[in-house]
C-alpha cells in the first residue's frame, strides 16, 4: 500500500468487539501514533500512575490502579455500544475504566487493538498493485 502523506495525521478508529462475559458489547478504539503514545506514557509516569521499568513499561503503582484504567479508557476508547445497561448510557471514561479494571479480558482486548496498527488502516483496494 502506498504511503499517503496527506492522510498521515488523520484521526482513525475502529470498533472492537468484546467476548466472554462482555459478549455483545463493542468499544470504539482510537489509533495513537508512536509520539502520542510516548507522551501519554510520560504523563502517566509524571502523574505517579505508572513506573517504567526495563521488564515492564506499564508497571502500575500500588493504589493507582483505578486512575490507570480510567486514563487508558480516556485515551484510547471514545465510545461504546451494545448490551450496556441502562440502555442508551452515554460513554463515560470513568465507568469504562472500571470495566477495564474488573474484566481482565476487556483490558487485554483493548491493548491488543491498540497494538494492532494495521487494523486502523484500510486494506488495499482489490485489483490494485504495488511495486
Amino acid at each position: 500500500m502506498p504511503l499517503n502523506l496527506d492522510e498521515l495525521n488523520r484521526p482513525r478508529s475502529r470498533w472492537v468487539p468484546f467476548d466472554g462475559h462482555l459478549d455483545g458489547i463493542e468499544i470504539l478504539v482510537r489509533f495513537c501514533g508512536t509520539h502520542e503514545t510516548q507522551r501519554f506514557r510520560n504523563k502517566l509516569e509524571s502523574d505517579g500512575i505508572i513506573r517504567v521499568t526495563r521488564d515492564n513499561p506499564l508497571a502500575v503503582n500500588l493504589g493507582r490502579e483505578a486512575a490507570f484504567f480510567e486514563a487508558m479508557a480516556a485515551k484510547y476508547v471514545t465510545d461504546w455500544r451494545g448490551a450496556i445497561q441502562p440502555e442508551g448510557a452515554a460513554y463515560d471514561a470513568k465507568k469504562m475504566g472500571a470495566v477495564l479494571g474488573s474484566y481482565p479480558r476487556a483490558f487485554e482486548l483493548l491493548m491488543a487493538a491498540v497494538a494492532d496498527e494495521n487494523s486502523f488502516f484500510p486494506e488495499e483496494p482489490e485489483g490494485s498493485t504495488t511495486s
